[in-house]
């Protein structure tokens, strides 16, 4: 019961790092066009009209594997129970904040990284 609480609990810090990892890289790629105000929701939603087919990838991309990595971990450290991973990956799926585009799918951690 142990390993299934610690499971539960770090598999939503690993998915998060694994988020950060991935869309940092994305970005890296595909940086937001210049003087953007990343804390204006009208003007990320500008920004993100404009942004190549790749960067959008990038996101949903960093978001799946995220909650991926996040469940998979959490499997690993309970011992191979599938109750951990459903239990991180049902934490994983949250809505989108606002201006967001395209939403991921799936969103790790419940915005905790936002």
């Amino acid at each position: 019961m142990l390993r299934l609480i610690l499971a539960v609990i770090l598999g939503p810090l690993i998915g998060l790092v694994v988020l950060g990892a991935v869309d940092g890289a994305a970005n890296t790629i595909f940086p937001p066009p210049a003087g953007v105000n990343l804390t204006d929701p009208a003007a990320i939603r500008a920004a993100t009209a404009v942004l190549p087919f790749g960067a959008q990838v990038g996101a949903i991309l960093a978001w799946l594997l995220g909650a991926l990595g996040g469940a998979w971990s959490a499997n690993l450290i309970a011992g191979r129970r599938a109750l951990a991973g459903r239990i991180v990956s049902a934490a994983c799926s949250w809505p989108s904040p606002p201006g967001r585009w395209p939403p991921p799918p799936i969103r790790c951690g419940r915005g905790w990284a936002f």
